[in-house]
């Protein structure tokens, strides 16, 4: 984006404050992205933030090198399943809870929450 700047405006001081905005703008997402699983590591474990953040951001560093985006990708597989049934999971432990699938949608029907195209 920042050559297309550079030959639509023909800047490079243009172009130079935009690859500079672009590159704060990722330490900044990266930031974001980082801390938040590790305030959850350091709230669960009694690390440090710090610890967490330097914890978290030296795992994914070495695992994506060593990894590969391929590995990256396997990992995101592995996620959204372990989450998928997760969410089956508590489903079926709640129905088990509440007395079965017939109470549930008995408690639905009453509650009127059944009605799904209105």
């Amino acid at each position: 984006m920042s050559q297309y700047l550079q030959l639509r405006f023909k800047s490079v001081g243009l172009r130079r404050l935009a690859s500079v905005c672009q590159i704060i703008s990722l330490v900044l997402i990266m930031a974001v992205i980082l801390y938040a699983p590790a305030l959850a590591l350091s709230t669960v474990t009694s690390l440090s933030s710090w610890a967490s953040v330097l914890i978290m951001g030296s795992i994914c560093t070495i695992y994506t090198t060593i990894g590969g985006v391929r590995g990256v990708v396997y990992t995101d597989v592995l996620q959204t399943t372990v989450m998928f049934l997760g969410v089956v999971v508590v489903v079926v432990m709640g129905s088990i809870s509440v007395g079965g699938g017939a109470q549930v949608w008995s408690l639905a029907v009453q509650g009127h929450r059944t009605q799904f195209f209105e």
